[in-house]
């Protein structure tokens, strides 16, 4: 019986897509929908685009903004990826299922961008997912969190099957194994957010996507704007103090135009680790960083210090001063 279920696994094995791409460590890409739990019909879900780079041990996420267009027919208005979604729901056509619908779009408006490799196969798969009602489908530094937390998780195994009931997916449950697998061996680093860019920057954008590759300072230094995004006053001035300390090179500090809850570092120029490194060095563990490309960023990066500044741990005690 155990030479059976062998052969049958080797089998199972032999035919699925996703194994053979992940032994042959070629590039994958896939798409996903994600909605939250209560999400009204009419609101479309958050659409990611997913790249696996087994080279670098890789995984990167990019956000599609809903206006994000398809190709057309010459002389056609493209549609967007809202507009797919809306006429799949006023066809009749089930939320999950008009998820998928706009994911066929999405795949056709990134395969459309400009530098996207050209012997790039097909989508891996294709999933509608639906997260709890707290959850906040159109953050990518959350998308990623969760997705770090999920891969973190011994129990996922277990855990995986048992959300089936709240998805809709075009993947096997034997291609779905072997990318837990994949999922699992990838090291934390190895995770990377970003929202998809401008058109002007798509080259730019698809080459950090499937080789890892971004722009740095001719210098060999980070460069970093500091900003306060609710922090106690003061805090971006200590901020500033400990990354110049550390050796990057604090260009601007001051206040954000708005607070936030969380304190988080936007990469601009494709350099997720050098923004990672800078939050690092003032201790907070817990931050995100999303890739947002600019044409010609003044600085690599940008911290926004929030409500949570107490979390970063090389910051107690500041607060004293004024940005």
């Amino acid at each position: 019986m155990l030479l059976v279920l062998c052969a049958a696994a080797a089998g199972l094995d032999a035919r699925s897509g996703a194994a053979t791409a992940l032994r042959a460590r070629r590039p994958l890409w896939a798409l996903s929908a994600l909605r939250y739990e209560g999400q009204p019909a009419v609101i479309p879900p958050a659409v990611y685009l997913l790249v696996h780079d087994p080279h670098r041990r890789a995984l990167r996420l990019a956000l599609l903004p809903p206006g994000t267009r398809a190709p057309a027919p010459a002389g056609a208005k493209p549609p967007t990826l809202a507009d797919a979604y809306a006429a799949a729901l006023q066809g009749g056509a089930p939320p999950q299922e008009a998820d998928l619908r706009m994911l066929a779009d999405a795949a056709a408006a990134v395969r459309a961008a400009a530098g996207w490799p050209e012997a790039s196969p097909d989508p891996l798969f294709s999933a509608s997912l639906t997260l709890g009602p707290a959850a906040r489908p159109a953050s990518p530094g959350e998308a990623r969190r969760r997705l770090a937390a999920a891969a973190a998780d011994p129990l996922l195994w277990v855990k995986a099957p048992l959300r089936g009931a709240r998805s809709r997916s075009t993947l096997s449950a034997w291609e779905t194994a072997s990318l837990l697998r994949a999922l699992r061996a990838l090291p934390p680093q190895g995770l990377s957010a970003a929202r998809w860019p401008a058109p002007e920057l798509e080259r730019d954008f698809t080459s950090w996507l499937f080789e890892g590759t971004g722009k740095g300072d001719a210098r060999g230094v980070t460069t970093l704007e500091v900003l306060n995004s609710g922090a106690l006053p003061g805090v971006a001035l200590k901020a500033t103090k400990l990354l110049r300390l550390a050796g990057f090179d604090v260009v601007h500090f001051g206040n954000a135009p708005s607070d936030q809850a969380e304190t988080a570092a936007v990469d601009r120029v494709g350099r997720p680790d050098a923004a990672r490194a800078a939050l690092a060095a003032l201790g907070c563990r817990r931050a995100e960083v999303v890739t947002d490309l600019e044409a010609a960023p003044l600085t690599m990066a940008s911290i926004a210090v929030g409500r949570d500044w107490e979390a970063c741990a090389h910051l107690h005690g500041a607060g004293t001063g004024e940005d």
